[in-house]
């Protein structure tokens, strides 16, 4: 019978680097908790975005921002194969454990989504890892071809958006020019202007937008549970097809092919790592650089975003998320500082519950039902709660993960995959997750 994956063969690179990513996402994920959500395309509409502020930003931007959603889809990608591998090495069939393991992550992802946080990601995740199975067969180099093909498609789409947006913006700014000499607008203008209005109130809402904003956020779990009803149909029915599934399935791809060379193990030379890192950064953060430069020389237009400033990021993101694996591969070997990075592996262990406590902290700190912080903290302030929440889960993951195998979601998952309840404290003959060696 195949079952969880214990201690012992845990490779502890692999979970250092996803306790490495799992922190980092909550940095990207925090604006949407901490303000509104128009500040994420348009930061200067909340949280400062001046001095200490702006250099928040910037560091967000340039070190963070689409980095570690990009490592932590790679590491779901090698993910995959070890469970596939391993159920297949104990005789099984494996297509019907794993389905049932990310049809109940897509349980969680909706039950997230719908009752804590709109932005979830488990939805996306459970959808693109049941058709990046078919994949999984593939040798390493045309894994990479593939991973190019669905990223390149989530350039054109993005750029697709912008030439839209601009067309909606054309034929809106020549409908209120008609209608301002008393002219009757086309059929086609009159749509497009209510579509470029409809834009625009997303992008950037105007007072009354605002305050129905702020009365949803600060409001009662009800009022709250409306807008993040409606956000999450969003999310899944729009932004999932056009822009999420297209990035998660490339890095994915991308991820099997690191797992099947060995990279994302700790396993190969220090000299591809630093390659890895030297390339990585070199190329990748000038490359985040400049795209944040125009994306500041538009005024954050969400016509010249999305047709070209994000391709800089999107494109760069991957070399720096890239970088980050060998420069965290670097440190694993490097002797003295691996004893650190330790640390984060039991955060990795528990990814899935670290990540849902995330909403839960965020959701009872900003949002009015909790302590009603929404829209009024800095950028630095909430990069203050980021690190205060670090430190939490780095010493509640190491101390729950020496009397428990697993953390409780990850139990739970395991649990209603092997369709029995799993053994989950740790019993004297079972390791520290200190003294598990990573195979190197």
């Amino acid at each position: 019978m195949a079952g969880p994956v214990g201690p012992k063969e845990r490779f502890m690179a692999l979970d250092v680097l996803r306790g490495f990513a799992l922190l980092g996402i909550l940095v990207m994920n925090i604006p949407w908790f901490a303000r509104s959500e128009s500040a994420f395309f348009n930061p200067t509409l909340g949280g400062g975005f001046e001095g200490a502020n702006y250099a928040v930003w910037l560091v967000s931007h340039l070190v963070f921002d689409m980095k570690m959603w990009s490592i932590f889809s790679m590491l779901f990608g090698a993910g995959m194969l070890i469970f596939t591998e391993r159920a297949m090495a104990a005789g099984r069939r494996p297509a019907g454990l794993y389905f049932r393991r990310v049809g109940w992550l897509l349980v969680f992802g909706l039950l997230h989504a719908y009752l804590l946080w709109s932005g979830d990601i488990l939805f996306s995740y459970a959808i693109c890892g049941a058709v990046v199975y078919l994949f999984r067969r593939l040798r390493p180099r045309a894994l990479i071809v593939s991973a190019g093909v669905f990223l390149a498609i989530g350039v054109a789409i993005s750029v697709m958006e912008g030439q839209f947006f601009e067309s909606a913006r054309d034929a809106a700014r020549s409908a209120e020019a008609a209608l301002a000499e008393g002219k009757t607008p086309s059929e086609s203008e009159q749509a497009m202007l209510e579509a470029w209005r409809e834009l625009e109130r997303g992008f950037a809402p105007d007072d009354e937008a605002k305050a129905e904003e702020a009365a949803a956020y600060l409001g009662s779990y009800w009022d709250l549970f409306q807008v993040r009803a409606a956000d999450s149909i969003f999310m899944q029915t729009f932004l999932f097809p056009t822009m999420i599934f297209w990035r998660a399935m490339g890095m994915m791809l991308l991820g099997m092919a690191l797992w099947k060379w060995k990279v994302l193990s700790g396993s190969c030379s220090t000299r591809l790592y630093l390659n890895m890192a030297a390339v990585g950064y070199v190329v990748g953060l000038p490359l985040i650089y400049w795209g944040a430069r125009q994306i500041q020389a538009h005024e954050f237009d969400i016509v010249a975003m999305f047709k070209s400033d994000w391709v800089f990021n999107y494109v760069g993101s991957i070399l720096v998320a890239l970088g980050h694996i060998g420069a965290i591969m670097l440190l694993w070997r490097s002797g003295a500082v691996s004893r650190v990075l330790r640390a984060l592996a039991p955060v990795g262990q528990m990814a899935l519950t670290n990540y849902l406590t995330h909403s839960v902290l965020c959701s009872i700190i900003f949002y009015g039902w909790g302590f009603g912080l929404w829209g009024s903290l800095t950028r630095v302030q909430t990069a203050g709660i980021v690190v205060a929440i670090w430190v939490f889960q780095v010493i509640v993951s190491n101390v729950w993960l020496r009397h428990f195998r697993y953390g409780p979601a990850e139990w739970l998952w395991r649990s209603l995959t092997y369709l029995k309840l799993q053994p989950v404290r740790r019993t004297s003959n079972q390791p520290d997750i200190s003294e598990v060696a990573t195979p190197v």
